[in-house]
């Protein structure tokens, strides 16, 4: 988290809220967050650019204003712009405009295709703010960076509604499963499982927080003799959210999470056993405390 004044600012004052990392678009195959970003900028910088003409020209400004307006409708959705020539209502329209920004009306089935439109105003009288932006200390950018509003939905669940819970239902193998239909309502509670860490997420924990606190992550999502230890914890505290240690590894050791088992088993059976071996000194003299209930 960041200070406003530490974040990235364009030439016209157009501040960035979220720094986002521009390969998760095609990592994920979100393409559609492209075109949403820059047609949101364009549509910002072309409600600045009408409020601008109705502010010099009060007489005649209403009239270029919506002209201005038809001609961005007609590159970014035809079928909106053809609305305008069955309703035109030019003075009503453009102060809607300055009350609330443009809106673009964009339907699965808009005969302009959205990287045409892009083409067709990233050079013209519609072009959004693109160019270096300033860090705090004068530091600029030396690529253009595109700065504009994205549609963002936090999914998540609140203990609000009893539709977050910590303790997810499990399969016949011990992990964390899915709720079905079947059992969705069999409870007050809703027993969804939080997301488990994939690959991506273990990579980049491990490179942030290190391999030890990632571990013990995993082990209390995938480990039911770690879990039910947490919550006999919790519930036998006397300050349930004031507890210095939630494990003790000397009680419930690493490493026997169902999945590991299960590995462990297949590989003992061909005469593999895994060996936990730590490089250094500093990080296994720490492992080693915890194991002694030192730290």
């Amino acid at each position: 988290m960041w200070p406003d004044e530490k974040m990235p600012v364009d030439r016209n004052g157009n501040r960035a809220e979220i720094i986002m990392d521009g390969d998760a678009t095609i990592k994920r195959m979100n393409i559609g967050r492209l075109y949403e970003q820059w047609l949101n900028a364009c549509s910002r910088d072309v409600t600045n650019r009408v409020r601008d003409m109705v502010e010099n020209d009060h007489k005649n400004g209403w009239q270029q204003a919506y002209d201005y307006l038809l001609g961005y409708y007609e590159i970014c959705s035809p079928r909106m712009r053809a609305l305008f020539d069955k309703y035109p209502k030019p003075k009503q329209h453009v102060e809607e405009i300055l009350k609330d920004g443009v809106y673009l009306w964009l339907p699965t089935d808009n005969p302009r295709d959205s990287m045409e439109a892009i083409k067709m105003l990233k050079d013209g009288p519609y072009a959004p703010t693109f160019g270096p932006v300033t860090y705090a200390e004068g530091v600029v950018t030396d690529r253009n960076v595109l700065i504009g509003s994205l549609y963002i939905m936090l999914l998540e669940k609140t203990g609000s509604d009893w539709s977050g819970v910590s303790s997810a239902k499990l399969q016949h193998f011990g992990i964390p499963a899915r709720v079905s239909n079947s059992d969705k309502y069999s409870s007050p509670g809703r027993n969804q499982p939080v997301r488990i860490l994939g690959e991506s997420e273990v990579r980049l924990l491990n490179s942030v927080i290190g391999s030890d606190t990632t571990v013990d992550m995993l082990d209390q999502s995938n480990s039911p003799t770690t879990h039910k230890y947490i919550v006999n914890k919790i519930l036998r505290s006397d300050q349930p959210t004031n507890i210095d240690v939630m494990v003790d590894r000397k009680e419930v050791p690493l490493g026997n999470a169902r999945s590991n088992l299960f590995v462990k088993h297949i590989m003992e059976c061909g005469g593999v056993k895994f060996v936990r071996e730590i490089d250094d000194p500093i990080r296994a003299q720490d492992v080693e405390n915890q194991l002694k209930g030192k730290g």
